[in-house]
């Protein structure tokens, strides 16, 4: 699938070369062989990123895996990039990038509705209080490291864990909001 990917993104590249380069004005023409475009692993739900100062594209592999769905977020970041390259400071969807998106036959989305292929899940922190055991995300868990004082919606006890007992710090700021 890796290697399909790069000879479509190859293929997708050679296809809208000259569009891009005939760009009528008020648009500046551009040049994609001035362009790097890579494939970013690290990238979770956005489909690509367009880095205009550092001349850079970067397309996420776990959601695009059809080529036209490659297609389209490779144009709309190339009409981001042709865009900021004549006005800097315009609005990133605005209506200039909205008229080139339409211009190549695309409907301007901002959005894509794509489904990643695996979905980061935040960590959970098991705590307890006298109805039972609750779940909690992390920046909690460590606020309540630091002393912060928590309390259960149903039964109205601070929530604990006994492996915390030993990490638990005098009381301090958080624990008068919070408590």
């Amino acid at each position: 699938m890796k290697q399909n990917n790069i000879e479509n993104l190859k293929d997708l590249l050679q296809k809208w070369r000259a569009p891009f380069s005939q760009l009528p004005p008020p648009y500046f023409p551009l040049e994609i062989n001035e362009i790097r475009i890579q494939w970013n692993h690290r990238m979770r739900s956005r489909a690509g990123v367009c880095r205009p100062r550092q001349g850079l594209v970067e397309l996420n592999p776990n959601i695009l895996k059809s080529q036209n769905q490659i297609e389209e977020v490779l144009v709309h970041e190339l009409c981001h990039m042709a865009v900021s390259q004549r006005w800097p400071r315009a609005r990133p969807h605005g209506q200039r990038w909205k008229s080139l998106m339409t211009k190549f036959g695309f409907k301007p989305l901002r959005c894509h509705d794509l489904v990643p292929e695996k979905l980061h899940r935040q960590r959970r922190w098991p705590l307890k209080c006298l109805c039972g055991e609750h779940q909690v995300s992390t920046v909690i868990f460590n606020r309540i490291k630091k002393g912060a004082r928590y309390r259960c919606r149903a039964c109205r006890n601070v929530l604990h864990s006994t492996e915390m007992e030993v990490l638990r710090k005098p009381r301090g700021f958080f624990s008068r909001i919070f408590s």
